[in-house]
């Protein structure tokens, strides 16, 4: 049996995307403080990301790869500042901003040639694993 990696990505970006959106829901009654919100963020951008690779064949690679990659990591640097949040340490907006946008750079202005496929994906793989390690660390403070 084979797994067919478009709905791999596809089943992620619908579950990433109604927990986000059930998180928000949860966040808009007003019972839970605002790292909910980020985590809520985090998810659909994830879930959009998702959604965008998973069009990859069917869209041009502007969406399929460089806005997927783009969305993607958005979306793991605010799981990292959500859980900043919820243990009680502060964060800055802009900092996030400007963490998604140097960790982007790469990913759009190096690696943007299709035979760089290998490149992307090793550079996306330690970008996550870094960001997976912050958010452990959060959590092991707590």
């Amino acid at each position: 049996m084979t797994f067919d990696l478009r709905t791999i990505y596809a089943m992620t970006a619908v579950a990433c995307m109604v927990l986000g959106l059930l998180q928000g829901a949860a966040y808009f009654t007003g019972r839970f403080e605002r790292w909910l919100a980020w985590w809520s963020a985090s998810n659909i951008l994830v879930g959009i990301g998702s959604f965008c690779i998973a069009l990859r064949g069917m869209a041009p690679d502007f969406i399929t790869v460089h806005l997927g990659n783009v969305m993607t990591i958005a979306g793991c640097v605010l799981l990292a500042a959500a859980m900043r949040i919820f243990v009680g340490r502060t964060v800055n907006l802009s900092r996030c901003c400007l963490l998604i946008a140097i960790l982007n750079m790469p990913l759009v202005f190096v690696f943007d040639a299709p035979g760089e496929s290998l490149e992307r994906l090793a550079y996306g793989s330690v970008i996550y694993c870094l960001l997976d390690l912050a958010v452990a660390r959060e959590a092991y403070r707590l």
